[in-house]
């Protein structure tokens, strides 16, 4: 993530297509996420889902057309001083202290039947203060010019 002092004690909303929905997630497998309740702000979204509880994470990437990802509001807070790990809902935190980054607490989660296009989702990314992966900018490009 990137730095989100500007957001602090405000909502961000994360996007997450429904193919990392699955056991089959490397970031889950290692269980690449720290604290409990309030995360750091690398944690792994989809290890965060599980573990409070908003989604059950099933073993292979789900073929229900009806959906193609989640929206997940968080709210950015302030860094703490220690992320205690602990067992929730079968996956296991880190343990995390002196983060230098932000908190992390799921607000809410829904189903998306669409994730966007790329151009609204390059504005979206647009919003947040970070480089933009140069293959979604070409895409995006590449796409107004052919509207």
């Amino acid at each position: 993530m990137p730095d989100l002092s500007e957001f602090t004690q405000r909502f961000i909303e994360m996007r997450v297509h429904k193919a990392y929905v699955c056991r089959q997630n490397k970031a889950l497998r290692h269980r690449a996420f720290y604290g409990v309740d309030q995360y750091t702000s690398d944690s792994d979204i989809v290890c965060i889902l599980q573990h409070t509880g908003w989604l059950v994470i099933p073993d292979y990437e789900t073929d229900d057309t009806s959906f193609e990802g989640y929206s997940v509001v968080l709210k950015v807070l302030r860094s703490r001083n220690q992320y205690p790990s602990q067992t929730r809902h079968h996956i296991k935190s880190r343990k995390a202290s002196q983060y230098e980054g932000h908190s992390l607490k799921v607000e809410s989660v829904c189903k998306l039947t669409n994730l966007g296009n790329d151009k609204e989702l390059l504005a979206l990314a647009l919003k947040m203060p970070t480089e933009i992966d140069f293959e979604m900018n070409r895409r995006a490009q590449k796409s107004h010019f052919k509207a």
